[in-house]
């Protein structure tokens, strides 16, 4: 995937790009060959890749619609924020 920003490390291939530069990648190799990790890619090395599901098919089993309604966040949980003000113009 052009511009992928992963680990230097060739046991993961990216198989999507998930909103804000991350990507969803598949293990390539290692112990986990065939599980699917989120790479954060403001997480240097390998400390980045979080492991999502052991497989392909049980990844997109795991999948739901998003709801927004569902988020219920508690007093105090955002420290902070930024919106871009180009965001709200729209």
């Amino acid at each position: 995937m052009p511009g992928f920003p992963g680990p230097s490390h060739s046991d993961f291939l990216p198989i999507a790009y998930a909103e804000g530069g991350n990507y969803l990648c598949i293990a390539s190799g290692g112990k986990d060959i065939g599980s699917i990790y989120f790479m954060d890619h403001e997480i240097p090395g390998l400390d980045a890749m979080i492991r999502l599901a052991p497989s392909l098919a049980e990844f997109l089993e795991s999948v739901t619609p998003f709801d927004s309604k569902q988020i219920k966040l508690k007093s105090g949980q955002v420290k902070k924020a930024w919106i871009n003000p180009d965001f709200l113009k729209k």
